[in-house]
Parts: structure tokens; sequence; C-alpha cells
């Protein structure tokens, strides 16, 4: 199925009344996700994030409220505007997507930890670390060797990390996670 849903074919629903046309206040529900008119997923298609973003900015424009019947109109707009571009700026940034969405789902981007925790290198890499400085300072010779093989180790770790989490992320938008 489309990662959007359908009230968002030209500017995602709920922003505007249909019946009076003024400007709707976010609910205290709403998230980036409904905003945007967009499933909850990792995996977001920017191009139709950003066709939709300047769909509802060109409905909510305070402009268009500036002279209506009622002067909250423009202020809700604004209010209303403010949000969706907030909404617009995590789902395209895929970090801040992540997080965003991790959140929503009750998971913490720390665990709880303090800023020295969230800091500290695990023990196995500190270990490692220390091991290469001392060979440094017994033998130069084979350290750059050894070296080498702590940045190759280093880089497999890093990709071998990024292909699980890309692979959870998969597995949430697929419904399977």
């Amino acid at each position: 199925g489309s990662p959007f849903s359908d009230s968002g074919s030209a500017a995602p629903g709920g922003h505007v009344c249909p019946k009076c046309g003024a400007p709707q206040p976010v609910s205290p529900g709403q998230d980036y996700f409904s905003l945007l008119g967009a499933k909850r997923a990792f995996s977001q298609d920017p191009a139709e994030l950003e066709r939709r973003f300047y769909a509802i900015s060109r409905a909510l424009h305070p402009d268009r409220f500036a002279a209506g019947p009622d002067p909250k109109w423009k202020v809700i707009s604004v209010e209303r505007m403010s949000a969706v571009n907030r909404a617009y700026q995590t789902l395209t940034k895929a970090d801040r997507l992540r997080d965003y969405l991790l959140e929503l789902e009750g998971v913490t981007k720390e665990g709880g930890k303090t800023a020295a925790e969230k800091t500290k290198i695990p023990a196995e890499l500190a270990e490692e670390w220390f091991e290469l400085q001392d060979s440094v300072m017994e033998d130069p010779e084979t350290a750059v060797e050894k070296l080498g093989r702590f940045e190759s180790d280093l880089k497999r770790r890093s990709a071998d990390l990024r292909d699980r989490v890309s692979a959870h992320e998969r597995d949430y938008d697929s419904g399977s996670g």
C-alpha cells in the first residue's frame, strides 16, 4: 500500500474546516505523520512529503486568514503551520525521523542514560584501543598493521550495526516488527 493516507490527496485533511474555511487547531493527539498524512514508517518518500508540505502551506498561509471573519484564524493558522513545518523538518531527515518514531513507540533514544553514560565507550572496544596504544609504544613497526586491522574491524562492526538497524526498520515498516 501507499505510505500516505488517503486523506492527503491534495493537502492532508483536517487543516482547514471544509464547511466554514477556518484553520483548525492542532489536536493534542496529532503527530507529525498525521499532520502530513504520512504512514508511521521509517521509510518516507521525500518528494511526496515535500508536495504535501507545500500544498498544506498554501492552504494554511496566514495571509489567507488575515482579513477573515475571526482574528483568531490567523493565529491558529500560524500555530498549525509551525507544527506542519516541524513535522516536515523531522520526517525528511533520517536521524530525526528515527528518533521521533522511536519516541512515539515509547523507545527512549538513550535508554535513560546520564550524559556521561551516553558517551561511554564499550569496554571491549576500549580494551582493544588500549592494547593498540601499548603496541605503538612497544613495537611501532607492527603497530601500523594492527591499526589497519583495528580500523577495518571497526568499519565492519559499524556496517553490521547499520545493517541490523535497517533490517529492524524494514520489519517495522512492513508490520512484522
